[in-house]
C-alpha cells in the first residue's frame, strides 16, 4: 500500500515552539567515505558495453529490446500482466525439473517439465494454471500420475484438472511433455543463433517469457529450486544455473549436461545456454571456501585480453563481498557466458553478456540484488536495477582508488534526462517503462545514494544487510524495503519514499540567506524555497550547505519541509560566502541563489533550553531569545504548568542580546510526578 500521510520524518531537526515561534538547530553531517579494499584498485574492467548508447552506466534492458526490434532480430514487445487468481495464488511451487533435448544447427527441440507444487490454500485447488506459449505443443501431461487433458485458455495460459483437488498443504507431482518451436519475444525468449562459429541456443526469460521454452508457473513471488537437463550434440556444450552434477555421454545421441541448485530461484532467472563455446574456469578462494568462477564465450572472441576481461569479474566480488557479504550462490558457482544479447542477464549463478567486461559489474551485483533478493512484482523493478546501478557505481569509483566525493561526481555525471516519472512502476504491461534507463535505473540508484546522504553510511549499509538477511532467497516489495531501513536507521522514510520512489519529479529551488548577530552568536538565517511543479509535492531532504568564511569552510546541515521556509542555524563565523548542496547529493533540477526576504520572528535561544530538566525553585526568570528585534505583546505569550495551569508573567525586553524575559508571578511548582 502506497501511504500518502505526510507525517514529520524522523530526520527533521528538533523545533521549539512557543506560539508561532520557532527555532532549527543544524545538524552535523553524516556522510562517510566507504572503506574500499585494496583489491579493487584496478581500472582495469572495461568501462561499458561497446552497444550502449547511454556510457557510462551501460544499456538498459528495454534499450536492448528495442535495439533487437528495431533491427527485426525479435518480435514487437507484447504486453502483459500477472493476474490475481486463486490459481497462482492457491499454490506453491517446490521444484521444477526441467529436461531439454535440443539441437542448435538443426533447430530441433523438445522438453518437458516435473513440477513439484503444494496447496497453501485455504480452500482445496481445483485446478492448476502455468504458462506456455501457443507455438510450443504439450504431448503427454499428468497430474499426480495420472493422465490429464490441458485445456489453453489463451496464447500464453494452460490449465489443467486437478483430481481430487489440491488440499492446502498437500504435494503433487505435475509432468508436461513439449514439443514445437520456442520462440524470441520482448527482451529474448528462445533464440537460435548462427556465427561464423557455430550455431548456439539461448534463453533470456525476463520479465515474463520463460513460457517461450518451459511449461512454467511465472511468478516472482514464487520461487523454487531447479534441476535443468540439457543434451546437445556433440561438440556442443550446455550450461544452466547452479553446479554441474555430471555429463553423460550417449554417443550418436549426443552429450548430456545436468545442472542442479539447491538456491530457490525466480523463473525468470532460470536459463539455458548451449553451442560450440570454447571454456575456461578459474577458482574464486572466497576467504578459503572457494568456489568455481566458469566462462563460456564465442570461439571466435578467444583471446588473452577477452579472458582477462572476463577474470576481472574477481576484483568486482572482493568489493561487492566486502559490502554486501558473501557471494551468496558460494556453494555452487558463479560465471559468465556469451550471448547475442546487446546488454547482460543476470541469471542466477551465471550471467548472459554480448561480451566480458561491459557491464559485468552492472551484472555481479544482481546476484545479491535481484537474485538472492528478487523484486516480488514488476512495479518494483527499482529493486533490482536501482541496486544494480548504484552497485556499479561505487564499483567504478572505487576501481579507480575513489571515495564519497568521486561517488558523488560520478552519480552527477550520471544523472537520469527525464527524472519526471516515478521509481516504482504503475504500468507493468509495458516492458518499455518496467526497464526504462532514467527511471528504474539511474533515478533508482539516485533514490539509495539519497538514502545513504539521508540516515548516513553506517545506517545504509546495515540497512542492505538486513535486507539481505530478511528477504534473501525469497521476494519482496518496495514497501518491505522501506520498513527494513526504517528499522535499521531508527529513521521515519514514509515521506522520503512517498516522494522519491512513489511520486513524480524531482524539487527545483531557489534560495537566499543573510548573516545575523544575536545573543553575542552568529546565525545564519537561509530562505529556501521549492519551485516545482505544485503537483509534485514537496521533497522533505536535509540540506547540507557550505558555509566560506576568514576562517574557513564550515558544512552545515539544515531540513527542509515546507514549500517556502525560513531555516535558521548557529555558524561559528559569519560566512561571505554559501554554497547550496555543495556535494549535490539532491537530485533537484536546479539551485538557484536569489534576493533575500526576512522572513517571521524566529527563536534561536532559550534558558532553560527545551527539555532541560532543572529544579523548579531554581528558575525565577525565562529568556527567550530572538534572532530579531520584535515587538513584544504579552497576549502572544502564556506559561502553563501540568500542575497549577496558567502562570501570570510579566515581559521585559533585553535590547542588547534581543533577548524577552518572563517573569512568573508566582514560584514555580515541580512538574507533577518528577
Amino acid at each position: 500500500m502506497i501511504s500518502k500521510a505526510h507525517r514529520r520524518p524522523a530526520f527533521r531537526p528538533a523545533r521549539w515552539k512557543l506560539k508561532r515561534v520557532l527555532i532549527l538547530a543544524a545538524i552535523l553531517p553524516a556522510f562517510l567515505s566507504p572503506s574500499f579494499p585494496a583489491s579493487a584498485q584496478d581500472p582495469s574492467l572495461a568501462p561499458g558495453d561497446s552497444t550502449c548508447s547511454r556510457p557510462p552506466l551501460g544499456c538498459s534492458k528495454a534499450e536492448a529490446a528495442r535495439y533487437l526490434v528495431d533491427r527485426g532480430l525479435a518480435p514487437p514487445i507484447v504486453p502483459f500482466d500477472l493476474p490475481e487468481d486463486p490459481y497462482t495464488l492457491g499454490s506453491d511451487v517446490l521444484h521444477d525439473q526441467l529436461e531439454f533435448v535440443l539441437n542448435p544447427a538443426a533447430h530441433q527441440f523438445s522438453g518437458s517439465n516435473v513440477t513439484t507444487i503444494r496447496g497453501v490454500g485455504p480452500n482445496d485447488l481445483p485446478a492448476y494454471r502455468f504458462r506456455l506459449y501457443k507455438s510450443l505443443t504439450i504431448t503427454r501431461a499428468e497430474a499426480g500420475g495420472l493422465p490429464v487433458s490441458p485445456r489453453r485458455l489463451d496464447d500464453w495460459t494452460i490449465e489443467i484438472d486437478l483430481v481430487p483437488p489440491l488440499t492446502p498443504g498437500e504435494e503433487r507431482e505435475i509432468r508436461i511433455e513439449i514439443a514445437g518451436t520456442p520462440v524470441r519475444k520482448d527482451l529474448g525468449g528462445f533464440a537460435w543463433e548462427q556465427r561464423v562459429s557455430g550455431h548456439f541456443a539461448w534463453t533470456l526469460s525476463e520479465p515474463w517469457n520463460a513460457g517461450t521454452w518451459w511449461p512454467v508457473k511465472e511468478d516472482n513471488r514464487d520461487k523454487r529450486t531447479v534441476y535443468v537437463s540439457i543434451t546437445v550434440p556433440q561438440g556442443n556444450v550446455a550450461y544452466s544455473n547452479g553446479v554441474l552434477a555430471g555429463t553423460d555421454d550417449l554417443g550418436s545421441g549426443g552429450i548430456r549436461y545436468r545442472w542442479t541448485s539447491k538456491y530457490p530461484v525466480a523463473p525468470y532467472l532460470v536459463f539455458l545456454a548451449a553451442g560450440p563455446y570454447q571454456t575456461f574456469s578459474a577458482t574464486y578462494d572466497n576467504s578459503g571456501k572457494p568456489f568455481p568462477l566458469e566462462f563460456a564465450i564465442y570461439p571466435e572472441t578467444d583471446s588473452e585480453a577477452e579472458r582477462t576481461r572476463c577474470l576481472n569479474v574477481a576484483k568486482v566480488m572482493d568489493l561487492y563481498r566486502t559490502l554486501f557479504g558473501p557471494y551468496p550462490f558460494e556453494d555452487e558457482k558463479y560465471g559468465i557466458y556469451t550471448f547475442g544479447f546487446p546488454g547482460g542477464m543476470e541469471h542466477q549463478t551465471m550471467t548472459g553478456m554480448n561480451a566480458c567486461g561491459g557491464p559485468s559489474a552492472h551484472e555481479l551485483a544482481h546476484q545479491w540484488w535481484g537474485d538472492l533478493v528478487t523484486c516480488a512484482t514488476w512495479n518494483d523493478i527499482w529493486l533490482n536495477e536501482g541496486f544494480a546501478t548504484y552497485s556499479d557505481a561505487i564499483w567504478r569509483t572505487a576501481s579507480n582508488g575513489g571515495g564519497a566525493a568521486e561517488l558523488d561526481l560520478y552519480m552527477n555525471q550520471s544523472r537520469p534526462q527525464n527524472p519526471n516519472g516515478t521509481v516504482y512502476v504503475g504500468d507493468t504491461t509495458s516492458v518499455d517503462r518496467i526497464f526504462d534507463y532514467g527511471l528504474s535505473y539511474q533515478k533508482g540508484a539516485w533514490v539509495l545514494h539519497m538514502l545513504r546522504y539521508v540516515i548516513g553510511d553506517a545506517a545504509f549499509f546495515r540497512t542492505l544487510a538486513s535486507w539481505r538477511d530478511a528477504f534473501g532467497g525469497a521476494s519482496a516489495t518496495t514497501d518491505d524495503f522501506r520498513i527494513i531501513a526504517e528499522t535499521a536507521s531508527g529513521t521515519r522514510l514514509v515521506e522520503f519514499f512517498d516522494r522519491w520512489v512513489y511520486g513524480n519529479g524531482i524539487p527545483a529551488y531557489k534560495w537566499s540567506s543573510r548573516n545575523v548577530e544575536a545573543g553575542g552568536r552568529h546565525w545564519l538565517e537561509l530562505r529556501v524555497e521549492q519551485t516545482q511543479n505544485s503537483s509534485w509535492g514537496v521533497f522533505p531532504m536535509p540540506i547540507e550547505i557550505d558555509a566560506i568564511s576568514a576562517g574557513g569552510r564550515e558544512r552545515l546541515r539544515v531540513s527542509n519541509d515546507a514549500r517556502t521556509e525560513w531555516l535558521v542555524t548557529e555558524v561559528a563565523a559569519a560566512p561571505s560566502q554559501l554554497v547550496f548542496d555543495p556535494d549535490e547529493r539532491i537530485l533537484a533540477k536546479s539551485s538557484t541563489e536569489i534576493a533575500h526576504t526576512t522572513g517571521p520572528p524566529k527563536i534561536v535561544d532559550s534558558r532553560p533550553y527545551p527539555g532541560q530538566r532543572v529544579a523548579a525553585s531554581s528558575v525565577s526568570t525565562l529568556e527567550v531569545t530572538f534572532l530579531d528585534d520584535v515587538r513584544i505583546e504579552p497576549a502572544s505569550f502564556s506559561l502553563q504548568g501540568d500542575r497549577s495551569g496558567v502562570v501570570a508573567v510579566s515581559v521585559s525586553w533585553e535590547t542588547q542580546n534581543r533577548s524577552a524575559i518572563f517573569t512568573p508571578a508566582v514560584p514555580l511548582e515541580a512538574t507533577s510526578g518528577r
